[in-house]
């Protein structure tokens, strides 16, 4: 529905208010929904390939973890993921961190030497 129609529609005089309410805020949600990728933000899909395979076959990976409002770059090995609870354990260098699955906006497999 274009634009201009469905503001037409939200403002009928004949519509109850609390429906106006639920279509509004349908629409609402639906725009949420076409929100563009950040930039350098990969498909959940991938990510999830990505750390699959550096669980399974203990490959490093390259993480990107939106911290606030700036992107930090993870590398390690996936030691442990617990979707249910939204956790992954990445094990670096030096440790294991906890990474919360929603913040990760990239991720790729780090090249094998």
């Amino acid at each position: 529905m274009s634009k201009k129609k469905e503001n037409q529609f939200i403002c009928s005089s004949m519509m109850l208010p609390e429906h106006r309410e639920k279509l509004t805020q349908r629409y609402r949600e639906e725009e949420e929904e076409k929100k563009p990728l950040l930039p350098g933000e990969q498909s959940r899909e991938e990510v999830a390939h990505n750390l699959t395979q550096s669980l399974l076959h203990r490959r490093a990976v390259e993480v990107q973890v939106l911290s606030g409002t700036e992107i930090q770059c993870l590398q390690g090995v996936v030691a442990e993921s617990r979707p249910r609870d939204g956790i992954l354990r990445l094990r670096t260098e030096k440790t294991v961190m906890a990474v919360r699955l929603e913040s990760i906006v990239g991720c790729r497999l780090a090249p094998e030497d």
